[in-house]
């Protein structure tokens, strides 16, 4: 299936599988050096991955502070090049460049998972955030973020309502592609109306699943029927998760010799 997805909407520019709190962007031979500017947005985001393993990390709900970076490079003895952190959408929420300039203190770039769940730890107070968004209900806010977004002038990638495949139980925004599409769509138009082509829009699935996607409506969908325009995706990914062999929703593989993968 997903070389069905691949070929559907061209190359996989990156697939970021989150393990135990860590990313790995990509895996390459040789040590990790500094991160290289991602360069001016001028289509499909081009990260260089030829220089190992692109290590990243994320702490659940709490932003990482410069301290926390340092202490887990030092730990690992690697280099965080991405720093993901949960952000919700919402008025009260403006464009976060205070922690942004924090993580880019440290040379690393920041993936924003803004998210559109009314009933999260990290709530919204949208209870129907597709719909508000879909009629306009919305426009102010995300041109006002979106505008800010373009001052602050450093890249970022922006992971908008992540695993929307998942169960509507799961995630309220799930389960509902037209409305998705319509307002992914809507949400990528005021980006680029605010000149914030410096924000690099993710589409971001989790890694199941991607055929019989159950839908709010009752019907089943594929992973196909919630992509959106190909200008709006920048940057293509999935969610894996590996919690070792016991446990069903698991990203983790047993090899003949007994290791996982």
């Amino acid at each position: 299936m997903i070389g069905k997805i691949a070929r559907h909407t061209g190359k996989w520019l990156s697939v970021a599988a989150m393990a135990g709190g860590i990313w790995y962007l990509a895996k390459a031979r040789n040590p990790v050096t500094p991160p290289q500017p991602l360069g001016k947005y001028k289509g499909p985001v081009k990260i260089d991955l030829s220089h190992g393993h692109h290590v990243g990390i994320t702490l659940g709900s709490k932003i990482p502070s410069q301290r926390e970076i340092s202490e887990f490079q030092l730990g690992t003895g690697r280099r965080v090049i991405t720093v993901n952190f949960f952000y919700p959408f919402d008025k009260d929420y403006p464009f976060p460049s205070e922690t942004l300039d924090e993580i880019a203190g440290n040379g690393s770039y920041s993936i924003i998972s803004w998210e559109p769940d009314p009933s999260g730890p990290r709530a919204s107070s949208h209870n129907n955030v597709l719909k508000e968004i879909n009629r306009g209900e919305l426009d102010d806010y995300m041109t006002q973020w979106f505008t800010k977004a373009a001052e602050w002038k450093g890249e970022l990638i922006l992971r908008w309502a992540h695993e929307f495949n998942l169960p509507n139980r799961i995630n309220p925004y799930a389960g509902m592609p037209k409305e998705f599409v319509d307002a992914y769509n809507r949400m990528c138009s005021i980006r680029d109306r605010a000149g914030a082509t410096n924000v690099l829009l993710a589409w971001s699935p989790n890694f199941e699943p991607l055929d019989n996607i159950a839908g709010a409506d009752g019907n089943s969908y594929r992973i196909e029927d919630f992509y959106p325009k190909d200008r709006c995706v920048n940057v293509k990914g999935l969610s894996g998760y590996n919690r070792g062999i016991r446990q069903k929703r698991t990203i983790h593989r047993k090899t003949p010799g007994g290791r996982g993968k």
